[in-house]
């Protein structure tokens, strides 16, 4: 699925571009050998007023990074896969008459006025058959994306020497990193969660399908803030703070981290709530953790504890091949779960 999805000349290697509030991510991978390995990859960080809550402020700023980024990495490979979230992108699981592809793909656009709070041509879509549904209908998994954003995003990367290959949404790359690296029960329901700088984005999974999406505005930027706050401190040490695992850092952040954690627990647990409510009784058996605030110290066990299920935190490299001389020894596990939405894109 994808929200912009052009014919391009096939390339052995594509990068996937994982854009933040924080910080630019690339993964190349190459599927030279029939199997895709990761031949590169690079994190170039973007200054705090660069991207705010997802929009864009100053996009050659931006551009500057990717250009240098690439350069640095020495990526040569044209062909991009980046992503959007936030609250311009909508994910909804509905209901309709069952039909053949070709009639669903007139209909979606009637159904989408049903469902989305923008102007049809305002927007951007896509959508999957899930399968059928009771009563002669089929559920269909519907996307879509202010067009304005869309279109913004792909000219950022066009400035950047780039050609946008595949416009996908945040929650589907976790998804598909996922599906990449880790095995899942008949039935299983599996969280994602994915705390970037700005959003968490919540993604419930069955069967390779996702029964609830949402993104979350508490992420790892929330978590710094209070940190700078509370022990007046400045930005950098509150970065240095939240990401230590010294045990006395810890102790003087875990006053944040109940006070954040709540609102993130909150937002989850609404949003599951929500599906029960609308969909039956629901056990979910385990989440998964990825993004740069999967590294916030005590984030996994905190959330493990109150979520009542195990939580791990990502590694979207430890099922793919990887050139060795990439990661130093552990490397690979510190940095995957910041890579996990770069990861996922590549591999489109």
């Amino acid at each position: 699925m994808g929200l912009f999805d052009p014919f391009v000349k096939s390339d052995p290697s594509v990068v996937g571009i994982d854009i933040g509030s924080h910080a630019v991510k690339v993964v190349e991978i190459s599927r030279r050998g029939g199997r895709p390995e990761v031949v590169n990859y690079g994190v170039g960080p973007l200054p705090p007023d660069a991207i705010v809550d997802g929009e864009v402020m100053d996009s050659e700023v931006v551009v500057e990074c990717i250009n240098d980024l690439l350069h640095d990495r020495g990526i040569r490979a044209r062909n991009v896969a980046s992503a959007v979230s936030g609250r311009s992108v909508i994910v909804k699981r509905i209901t309709m008459e069952s039909m053949t592809d070709d009639e669903a793909a007139e209909a979606i656009y009637w159904e989408a006025e049903q469902h989305v709070p923008y102007g049809i041509d305002e927007v951007t879509l896509d959508f999957e058959v899930l399968g059928p549904a009771e009563d002669e209908k089929m559920e269909v998994l519907l996307v879509a994306a202010k067009r304005e954003t869309v279109e913004m995003h792909t000219a950022m990367l066009r400035d950047a020497g780039l050609v946008p290959y595949v416009v996908d949404v945040d929650s589907f790359a976790v998804q598909n990193a996922f599906e990449a690296n880790y095995e899942s029960e008949e039935g299983e329901q599996i969280l994602l969660l994915n705390v970037g700088a700005s959003v968490t984005n919540v993604n419930l999974l069955c069967d390779g399908a996702p029964l609830l999406t949402r993104d979350l505005s508490v992420a790892g930027n929330a978590f710094v803030d209070e940190v700078q706050r509370t022990l007046a401190v400045d930005r950098e040490q509150a970065l240095g703070l939240v990401a230590s695992d010294d045990e006395a850092d810890r102790n003087r952040v875990a006053p944040v981290l109940e006070t954040v954690g709540q609102d993130l627990l909150l937002g989850v647990e609404r949003s599951l709530s929500y599906l029960k409510g609308s969909a039956g009784s629901a056990e979910v058996s385990r989440a998964i953790l990825s993004g740069g605030g999967a590294l916030l110290g005590g984030l996994q066990p905190y959330l493990s504890t109150h979520l009542g299920i195990p939580v791990d935190v990502a590694n979207p490299l430890r099922q793919l091949a990887c050139d060795a001389s990439l990661f130093g020894e552990g490397e690979s596990e510190r940095v995957g779960a910041s890579l996990m939405v770069a990861v996922g894109l590549a591999l489109r």
